[in-house]
C-alpha cells in the first residue's frame, strides 16, 4: 500500500484490517469466539468443559468407562456451545473447584451440574456409604464427624457384624 492511498480513501487500509479478517474464525468453523479458547492456554472454565465432553463421548478417555461407558452424557446444548455451558454454571468460583453432578446418575445438564470442592465431590460417588440411624440417614463420613469417630472405625464394625446403633453409639475403647 502507499500512504498517499490510505489518505485519499482509495484504500481501506494498511494491511492489517486483512490480518484481523484472517484471523476471524470462519462461519461453521466450530471455533467460538467467546474469550476462553486461546492458542497458549485456555480458560479452566474451558477445560473443564473440554474434559467433560471428553469423559463422555470419546472412548479413548481413561475416565469413559466410568462416564459414557455408563451412559452419562452432556446435554445437546452444552456439548455443542461453550457459552451456553458456562452461562448455566456460571465462572469457576476459585481455584480447585470441580465441576460435579448431583445426581451421579444423571447427566451434565442445567439443574444438576454445581462447581465443588474436590471433598464434596469425593462425597458425591457411587460407593458412597450411608447409614440410617432412628429414622435419619446421613453419609457415613457425616455420622463419623458427628459422632467423633473414624470412618475406619465404623467401617470396621460394620464388618464384624454390629448392628447401625451399636456401631454408631458406641465409644472407641483405647
Amino acid at each position: 500500500f502507499r500512504l498517499g492511498d490510505l489518505r485519499s480513501g482509495k484504500t481501506a487500509s494498511c494491511g492489517c484490517l486483512q490480518t484481523e479478517e484472517n484471523r476471524k474464525p470462519k462461519p461453521g468453523s466450530g471455533v467460538v469466539k467467546h474469550g476462553h479458547a486461546r492458542k497458549r492456554r485456555n480458560s479452566s472454565e474451558y477445560s473443564v468443559w473440554i474434559q467433560m465432553k471428553a469423559r463422555c463421548f470419546n472412548p479413548r478417555s481413561t475416565s469413559y468407562k466410568y462416564y459414557g461407558g455408563r451412559g452419562i452424557t452432556v446435554c445437546e446444548g452444552w456439548r455443542k456451545n461453550f457459552a451456553e455451558f458456562l452461562w448455566h454454571v456460571g465462572p469457576r468460583p476459585r481455584r480447585g473447584m470441580l465441576i460435579d453432578r448431583l445426581n451421579n446418575n444423571g447427566n451434565y445438564e442445567p439443574g444438576n451440574v454445581a462447581w465443588r470442592t474436590p471433598r464434596e465431590s469425593a462425597l458425591n460417588r457411587r460407593n458412597t456409604q450411608f447409614l440410617t440411624l432412628n429414622g435419619v440417614t446421613k453419609k457415613m463420613v457425616d455420622w463419623a464427624e458427628e459422632k467423633h469417630l473414624k470412618p475406619e472405625t465404623i467401617k470396621a464394625r460394620i464388618r464384624i457384624g454390629w448392628d447401625v446403633t451399636r456401631v454408631l453409639s458406641e465409644p472407641v475403647h483405647s
